[in-house]
């Protein structure tokens, strides 16, 4: 007899209701907290999630727009630039079609005069002469009676004169157009010269459009590795999305797993309940299986879309061994619940261990890290596309100093060059000119004494 005066059976009896109750009441509460569990962490991966998301669109926006607004800048120092190099070469034209006009006209001006002077001489001759035959005439009256004998000599004087005059004239003739003749030389020489110098410049600005071209593309090209980099952060997100619900499902499994674990035990004393609760445990349990691998099919096709082939394929391998390894575990539960089913608790050994080592592979692994990995290298990724994308902006900043000292080193040389080369025409010219005035002076006073 029992304490209360129940019988040893009714005791067992009630000691064994009592132990179940307590069970389900545990079972009860375990299963409460899963789901809290699941449902806590679901919420808190999705906040973490959509906050990480939001972080690192601003931040490439940020960077974007960074990018975007220093380019605005590079092109209006390049507009300004051309503005200023444009205007510079028009000056600098200006001013040696300026100092060649001057010093045409100048040259004119002493062409001019020194023909004035030639004309002025050749009239004081002309007078010269004329005088000379009045006083040959004067002399022709006087000694008339001498005039047969010396007609000869007279003759003969006055042909050598006038062959003096025309030989003179004529050589006046020739160096007038010699220095025409070279005048004009000296103004194709200007010309060509200017040209040429025309030329240097355009090839210059050539050149300058070239490398303004290569500094254009190159901030082109880190734009679009920018855009590159959050196409490629949206597929991170949604892989990393992928293998965080993977692991609250492989929690799921785990939770019903333990409960089904205990019908597996040697010697378990089945009822009509314990066989209703297996039951309804194992087809959880296949179900939460089906969920997973319909994931797997999810997984599988974010998996290819990752360009690294290494990466994908690794992935991929991972994700056909799950597979397997849950089809597998699938027919393991189809052959246990049509047992419990017929009524059969005996359960093959050799199934239950192969059951036992499939559901450790699948419920065992590093999903979280992984992702957390994978994480930590999108975001070095972001670091270094940021940092590259700088490193353009300076270099491309640089390239533009360099450029805009070399133009203007370019353009002064240019301006002095023209100058010296204007002002020793120039002076040649005057020297020349000076030079054939004393000559043209010297010979008329050598003829006045003689």
């Amino acid at each position: 007899m029992g304490l209360f005066g129940e019988t040893d059976d009714e005791l067992a009896e009630r000691l064994k209701n009592e132990r179940r109750a307590k069970l389900i009441e545990l079972r009860d509460q375990t299963r409460n907290k899963i789901k809290d569990f699941e449902n806590h962490f679901s919420e808190k991966c999705e906040e973490e999630r959509t906050e990480m998301i939001e972080n690192k669109k601003k931040q490439i926006n940020d960077l974007r727009d960074e990018t975007e607004e220093q380019l605005r800048k590079i092109e209006e120092l390049i507009s300004a630039e051309n503005k200023g190099l444009l205007t510079q070469q028009d000056a600098i034209l200006k001013q040696a079609e300026q100092a060649l006009e001057q010093g045409a006209l100048k040259l004119k001006e002493n062409i001019a005069e020194i023909i004035k002077n030639w004309d002025l001489q050749g009239f004081e001759m002309d007078q010269k002469l004329e005088d000379q035959e009045g006083n040959l005439e004067l002399a022709r009256q006087k000694n008339q009676i001498d005039q047969i004998q010396g007609a000869r000599e007279n003759e003969q004087f006055r042909s050598e004169k006038v062959a003096e005059q025309e030989s003179e004239d004529k050589s006046n003739f020739e160096e007038i157009r010699r220095q025409c003749k070279d005048n004009t030389e000296k103004e194709l020489q200007l010309k060509k010269e200017l040209e040429k110098k025309q030329k240097e410049g355009a090839k210059l600005e050539k050149k300058r459009q070239k490398k303004l071209m290569t500094c254009k593309i190159s901030a082109h090209k880190t734009l679009n590795q920018i855009k590159q980099a959050e196409i490629e952060s949206d597929s991170t997100n949604a892989l990393h999305q992928g293998i965080t619900d993977m692991k609250l499902i492989k929690n799921g499994i785990q939770g019903t797993l333990d409960q089904c674990y205990r019908y597996l035990v040697k010697n378990f004393e089945w009822d009509k309940e314990a066989r209703d609760n297996a039951i309804k445990y194992f087809g959880d349990l296949s179900a939460r299986l089906q969920s997973l691998a319909v994931h797997i099919v999810n997984m599988q096709q974010m998996i290819s879309d990752i360009e690294d082939d290494a990466e994908r394929e690794k992935r991929e391998k991972e994700i056909e061994d799950i597979n397997g390894n849950v089809s597998q575990s699938g027919s393991c539960i189809v052959t246990f619940s049509s047992q419990l089913v017929s009524g059969k608790t005996d359960w093959d050994e050799d199934r239950a261990i192969k059951f036992n080592d499939l559901m450790k592979k699948i419920t065992s692994g590093s999903y979280a890290q992984q992702a957390s990995n994978n994480r930590k290298l999108f975001d070095l990724d972001v670091v270094k596309e940021g940092e590259k994308c700088t490193e353009n902006v300076k270099r491309g900043i640089s390239r533009l100093d360099d450029l805009r000292v070399e133009n203007r080193l370019t353009l002064t040389k240019l301006n002095e060059d023209q100058a010296k080369s204007n002002k020793q025409k120039l002076q040649d010219m005057e020297k020349n000119g000076q030079t054939e005035v004393e000559q043209r002076k010297n010979r008329v006073q050598k003829e006045n004494e003689s």
